[in-house]
């Protein structure tokens, strides 16, 4: 008698595990272990602003799992964590990379060969500050690998490809409010297959693959203002000229005004120099951008090599 009842207190162990297994398999979210937190507060968020724009980051532990299909559903379920920024699970090993990051599998996928993973899904909840109402709103990525839909609550609201670039979701946000900030990403290589030389003086196709796989930078959510704005500036020197040009991207120009650029060159806190374009209108811009030279001598020059101190 006492056989049969450990025969059924050992299948009842079993039954329990598998229902315990499936309980934990269907929870949309992977439990964190004891002192792990997933925590991202706007008002201990590292933030960088100027009297026109600012930009907070939302770097951390974020929502994390591999993707099958780049037409799917931002899912639902099957969450586990990883850190942003940071390379996928799995990245091969060599001698200019080594995988540090600790991630947390959900039950789900966790028994996955990730190296082979290409596509995945992030997650995680942003929120809106009320000061940025009335203005324009994007979500940045300093370094993606290489290809990423961004998601708010659900909608698609656009693209971002390699190495980085933005992506507005004024339209989907609601200042003061909490969103659900959803990026499809894929690790795209640039071909398929590649030719390869190791161990052997014969060329060989090999498969191609992206090493740091998925959002390697900073992320940010950005505030600019709505209408006009500059989205990029480059300075050109010339010695031989001794002339300098700034190249500028502008967006949001009014068809009906004229516009003026100015730029200031400063030395710990004094100005050297000011310069100021001619008079322009949209009609004017080539590719969305501005460029004027102007005649500059500086009093000393500057080299790449030499302490700015000297």
């Amino acid at each position: 008698m006492a056989i049969y009842w450990q025969f059924w207190v050992v299948v009842m162990i079993f039954i329990c595990l598998g229902i315990a297994q499936r309980i934990c398999e269907a929870q949309s979210v992977a439990p964190l272990p004891e002192g792990v937190r997933a925590v991202w507060d706007i008002d201990k968020a590292h933030t960088q602003a100027t009297p026109t724009r600012e930009r907070i980051c939302i770097n951390g532990l974020w929502h994390w799992q591999p993707a099958e299909d780049i037409d799917s559903e931002v899912p639902s379920k099957s969450w586990g964590y990883l850190k942003v920024p940071g390379t996928w699970p799995g990245t091969a090993g060599g001698y200019m990379w080594r995988e540090s990051q600790t991630h947390y599998p959900h039950p789900g996928w966790e028994n996955e060969n990730l190296r082979r993973t290409n596509m995945a899904w992030y997650q995680r909840e942003i929120t809106i500050p009320k000061e940025w109402a009335g203005r324009r709103i994007t979500v940045y990525t300093e370094y993606l690998n290489s290809y990423a839909v961004v998601y708010v609550d659900s909608s698609k609201m656009g693209e971002i490809d390699f190495p980085g670039g933005e992506v507005d979701i004024t339209s989907a946000c609601q200042p003061g409010g909490k969103h659900a900030l959803s990026l499809f990403v894929a690790a795209l290589p640039l071909h398929a297959e590649i030719t390869s030389y190791a161990n052997t003086n014969e060329a060989r196709k090999v498969r191609g693959t992206v090493t740091l796989r998925g959002l390697c930078g900073d992320v940010f959510l950005t505030s600019t203002p709505a209408e006009e704005r500059i989205s990029d500036v480059k300075v050109d020197t010339s010695v031989r000229k001794w002339e300098i040009t700034f190249d500028t991207a502008l967006q949001g120009l009014r068809p009906d005004s004229t516009y003026i650029l100015a730029a200031q060159v400063v030395e710990n806190g004094r100005e050297v120099a000011n310069f100021r374009s001619q008079p322009f209108k949209s009609a004017d811009l080539e590719k969305d951008r501005f460029a004027f030279t102007n005649q500059w001598k500086p009093p000393k020059l500057l080299d790449v090599d030499v302490p700015v101190d000297r």
